[in-house]
């Protein structure tokens, strides 16, 4: 296999994806409309990048089921190269029961089947440090943050690492991931993972998580009429990244926005641009998720991204 510029490792999930007119903790809705499709954290930021041409690899583990088939041929489409995914056949690939409304409300139930058998053993040490980039999200058992904990520690120094922890790793608290985050040359994590995972808000949180060596802390603020789509602290510095809404677009589903901002941001860094700049294209990729059903249908091509990159901030790339 060629060098690749981004390798994820992240739970590799099928999606199913319940559109409802309210997202309720007791009562009765109505289901709008379901679809199916690939999905989790890593893997969706690396279908976002290979849809912008960045040369990308998924590492995980998936069922011997025709599920695994219908997700890896999803990531094999857009050009994601899936073949050092483990295939765990004396389990299902792992699914995640997406409820989501009109109101930007989401709610997740996962079942990570396969994900919870990989292995150290399973894990392609050589691709991971021949990549420019590595993408972690986190997964559900105990065994596999051991697994990527011993991946960041191999990694070569010059190997740029991002990182989305999402709400299950946040939950923990920093001291359980603080080898992760000290590493960590880009961390993505929304306003109320921050507050979870070290206690305070912004802007204190961001410098708690600089203070312990990770270089930039990304905080998405997006969702609902926010002015403000992110705060970024950049070493000693600190960003507020603008959220223009387009004119004429009809907002349908926020799952995976998160992670179609970090493909936006990534793209940015990988290309050069500034962390104030990567955080509005951030933005821009979340924009565009909004659009479609799922983590995934809204994603943009470069020439869609630029596009609307310049409707909103009035500039060219």
């Amino acid at each position: 296999m060629s060098i690749l510029d981004v390798v994820g490792l992240g739970a590799i999930n099928l999606d199913t994806i319940y559109q409802v007119e309210n997202v309720l903790i007791d009562g009765e809705s109505v289901v709008r409309e379901q679809r199916q499709a690939g999905g989790g954290s890593a893997a969706n930021t690396l279908y976002g990048l290979a849809k912008l041409g960045v040369t990308c690899g998924i590492v995980g583990a998936v069922g011997g089921d025709t599920v695994a088939t219908m997700v890896l041929q999803e990531l094999g489409s857009v050009g994601v190269n899936v073949s050092r995914v483990a295939v765990k056949r004396d389990a299902p690939t792992g699914e995640a029961l997406c409820l989501s409304d009109a109101h930007n409300n989401r709610s997740i139930y996962i079942l990570p089947g396969a994900n919870s058998k990989l292995t150290r053993d399973d894990i392609p040490f050589d691709l991971l440090s021949s990549a420019r980039l590595v993408h972690i999200s986190s997964f559900i058992d105990p065994i596999q943050k051991q697994v990527t904990k011993a991946v960041v520690r191999a990694l070569p120094p010059e190997v740029i690492l991002s990182f989305s922890p999402g709400s299950i790793y946040a939950r923990e608290g920093i001291r359980g991931l603080e080898e992760i985050v000290s590493r960590s040359n880009i961390l993505f994590i929304n306003r109320e993972e921050l507050q979870m995972l070290t206690g305070s808000d912004i802007p204190d949180g961001a410098k708690t998580l600089t203070d312990i060596g990770c270089l930039t802390v990304v905080v998405t603020l997006g969702g609902g009429d926010s002015p403000v789509a992110a705060y970024i602290r950049d070493g000693d510095q600190a960003f507020m990244v603008s959220a223009p809404r387009p004119r004429r677009f009809t907002a349908v589903d926020s799952t995976g926005a998160g992670d179609a901002f970090a493909a936006g941001y990534i793209w940015g860094h990988l290309t050069g641009k500034e962390p104030p700049v990567c955080g509005s294209l951030g933005h821009t990729m979340a924009v565009l998720s909004l659009g479609g059903v799922g983590a995934r249908a809204g994603l943009p091509t470069i020439r869609q991204l630029t596009d609307m990159y310049a409707s909103l901030y009035g500039t060219q790339l």
